[in-house]
């Protein structure tokens, strides 16, 4: 099973994204913030993240700089999933080295193909 950390702080959202998540057969530890995501790596290994930018308690960019020097999770693909929609924001999470950059509302299918993509269940 693969397991994606689903970092939102909209508790709708968090639900939408890790019940859309489940029904597909992944494993999901949802975050409201950046704390808790940091919280969640201590449950074993992460296939993949997916990150909304706009948390209450850090900067998701910064989140996604931690994340990406974090032994745990340098090497996990990260999902980034926000309102910010300019072409700048997406160009920017790009470079920083996002695996795919999606603009909520989320789709479910987008969402998922690009979790097959990236995490592929079977």
């Amino acid at each position: 099973m693969r397991t994606v950390l689903v970092v939102e702080d909209s508790p709708t959202e968090l639900a939408m994204v890790s019940d859309c998540l489940r029904t597909a057969g992944y494993q999901v530890l949802p975050a409201s913030g950046g704390t808790e995501a940091q919280a969640q790596l201590g449950h074993g290994p992460i296939d993949l993240i997916v990150l909304d930018l706009i948390l209450p308690d850090v900067n998701g960019y910064d989140l996604f700089r931690t994340l990406q020097r974090d032994d745990r999770t340098k090497a996990t693909p990260i999902v980034m999933l926000t309102q910010r929609v300019s072409m700048p924001e997406e160009y920017y999470g790009r470079t920083l080295g996002a695996a795919a950059y999606l603009k909520k509302p989320f789709q479910p299918d987008r969402l998922l193909s690009e979790a097959e993509r990236l995490a592929p269940l079977g």
